[in-house]
Parts: C-alpha cells; structure tokens; sequence
C-alpha cells in the first residue's frame, strides 16, 4: 500500500463543466438542446414513405429489368394495379352508373387507367368485373407512378377520401380496396 496517496480521490470539473452544470445554465441547455432536435426534426413531418421491393433489387436482377420495361412501355401502376370491390344489391343492374363510376375514376390525379364493367360489357354471362349474383362489380385502376411508392399510396388515400365518387356516379355500395398500394399504405401508416 502506498502511503501519502489517496486512491479515490475524482478529478476536479472544470470550469465549463461547473458552470454548465448549476440549475439556471442547464436549464438553458436543455431547452437549446431541445430546439435544436425539434428544428431538425421539422423535415421528418413530412417525409413520404413507400415500399421498394422491386427498386432494392440489382439493376440487373431479371425482376428489376420486367419492372423497368413494363413501367417504360405502360404507366408505372402496371406492375400492381390496385382493386376496388364494390358490394350492393342490384349493382349489375345499373350499368350505366357503374360505368359513370369508371369514367370518374379514370379522370382523377394520379390515375393512369381503370377497366371495369364499362371495358366488358354486362351480358349474359357474369363473373369477371362483376359477379354472376349481380351484387359485386371491381375495377382495377393503374396508378400513373410506382404502385408501392408514396405518391401512389397518397393517390390511393385520397380516393379513400372521395366517397363523392360513388354518389355523383348514382351508386350505393359498400367498398373495398386491395392490392399491393392497400398493403403499402398499410405498412406506411403502421410505420409512422
């Protein structure tokens, strides 16, 4: 054991360290500290997420090459387009209106395409676009960008948000959506 020495003994703060640390001066880091974050974090309010399986693939993978020729020569929604069911009584009765309700769909921002009932016509036979009970019909709408991306899933929330759409057309029903911008506007908003 050594004598004379004091094994224990801590370093004294400096200076900095001891005026930091009093109740008034670390208050006012705090709340600096804090600013800073909530400036930094300004941008994240309004980061647009979305989904890339296909995009994270080498550009050479055989998948990444279908993607990028399919996008090239048709809209980019191609590759997954997105199903709206529609349920109610008599809807293969009214083709008119189901047909009025394809052409507003195709008619809003960020929609490419839309086949529907008014693309097969409603005769003797049912089941493709619309069942063979005459209470379902779909139609499947081609966003005009990546059908995983953010801005197809803001395209598909804002249909969502349109139920004007069905009542302009003369229709009732009760809607569906699926498909994999429904799965990524799911996996989006269970993210944020």
């Amino acid at each position: 054991m050594l004598r004379g020495v004091a094994l224990n003994r801590q370093p004294r703060p400096s200076r900095l360290t001891q005026a930091i640390t009093r109740r008034g001066p670390a208050i006012g880091v705090a709340v600096a500290c804090v600013l800073r974050l909530g400036v930094a974090a300004v941008p994240l309010a309004r980061l647009d997420l979305g989904v890339a399986f296909v995009q994270s693939l080498p550009e050479d993978d055989p998948v990444q090459v279908a993607a990028a020729a399919a996008a090239e020569g048709f809209a980019a929604g191609i590759l997954s387009p997105t199903e709206i069911l529609l349920e109610g009584e008599g809807l293969g009765a009214r083709p008119e209106a189901l047909a009025e309700l394809g052409r507003r769909l195709d008619a809003e921002p960020g929609v490419a395409g839309v086949v529907g009932p008014r693309d097969l016509p409603v005769t003797g036979e049912l089941g493709i676009l619309v069942s063979q009970s005459g209470d379902a019909a779909r139609y499947l709408v081609v966003f005009d960008t990546d059908p995983l991306g953010a801005t197809a899933i803001d395209n598909l929330e804002r249909l969502e948000d349109r139920p004007v759409l069905l009542e302009t057309a003369g229709l009732t029903a009760v809607t569906g959506i699926a498909g994999d911008t429904a799965l990524a506007q799911g996996i989006v908003d269970e993210t944020r």
